[in-house]
């Protein structure tokens, strides 16, 4: 382990980046264009390079049970969607975008999949916030809520509009 809180501050703004770009669709924000531009192989290995990170070089994540279980799960889960996309694309966006009134099985398992997903950025990012000063992780935060509205425009531009709330 890096153990570095020099990098554990580079790593963080990633982290609160990719907690908010999981809100928005758990949140139901625009919803169809986030799953279709982040249901990508790349962006799966992205995340797992992430967590990585959040493991080499953060001391409060590395040192918390919680933060570790949350590593384990999340690069167990990604290392398998990575896969599965990168072999199964078609699949895997159609499984994504399910609705209740299709199949509510898969629709609850992808949704709580979702849900734990976006659990684990959050746990991590709440455990290395609650480490910083305030201001400082205020300040690191700002590069995240630049990249997500740049990211996100780009979702809604190369996807479509903001679709309504699946029924």
């Amino acid at each position: 382990m890096l153990d570095s809180l020099v990098l554990q501050m580079v790593v963080f703004p990633v982290g609160v980046l990719y907690l908010l770009l999981h809100a928005g669709p758990l949140l139901r924000l625009w919803h169809e264009p986030s799953i279709r531009g982040g249901t990508r192989w790349q962006f799966f290995a992205s995340e797992v390079a992430l967590f990585v990170g959040w493991a080499l070089a953060s001391p409060v994540v590395w040192r918390s049970p919680v933060g570790r279980v949350a590593v384990a799960l999340h690069l167990g889960m990604h290392v398998g969607f990575t896969l599965a996309d990168y072999f199964a694309h078609d699949f895997l966006l159609r499984s994504a975008l399910v609705p209740w009134a299709r199949s509510p099985w898969l629709w609850f398992g992808k949704e709580f999949g979702l849900f734990v997903d976006t659990a684990s950025h959050g746990v991590l990012v709440a455990l290395v916030a609650a480490s910083l000063p305030p201001l400082t992780a205020l300040a690191l935060c700002v590069p995240a809520l630049a990249a997500f509205a740049w990211v996100t425009r780009g979702y809604l531009k190369h996807h479509g509009g903001v679709t309504p709330r699946e029924g």
